[in-house]
């Protein structure tokens, strides 16, 4: 029987407040990881760079400022997948209805998001 045991001492913990964490290798070499529901953005990409255990997370400068509860008036989009292929990364956003705090909240769109170059620029269906 196959068994997974989890090895503390090779767990790396980082300072970044999130969760879902999707992650995907690019061309590049480089880990991405996509964090949603964070402090003060509902999405953030990060870079991994380095080796564990010296692994560094590096915020992708280009990527859109999807702003979370700090700015309510704005309609917020969260990451919920990411993927590389043929040099590009592809990532997958969706919005809700209206806030989780009112009743019957759910996702209601979608968005497709592409960078052409590691994270530095960004495209969606409007170029």
């Amino acid at each position: 029987m196959l068994s997974l045991r989890r090895l503390d001492e090779t767990t790396i913990r980082v300072p970044i407040e999130g969760d879902n964490w999707h992650t995907t290798w690019a061309d590049d070499g480089h880990q991405y990881a996509l964090q949603c529901d964070g402090l003060h953005y509902n999405s953030r990409l990060w870079r991994l760079v380095g080796d564990p255990p010296w692994i560094r997370f590096e915020f992708l400068e280009g990527y859109p400022e999807l702003i979370s509860a700090a700015k309510p008036e704005v309609n917020r989009y969260y990451g919920f997948g990411i993927t590389s292929f043929g040099g590009a990364i592809y990532h997958y956003l969706s919005t809700p209805n209206h806030f989780f705090d009112e009743p019957g909240a759910r996702f209601v769109g979608a968005k497709l998001i592409w960078s052409p170059d590691g994270g530095a620029t960004w495209r969606n269906q409007h170029g």
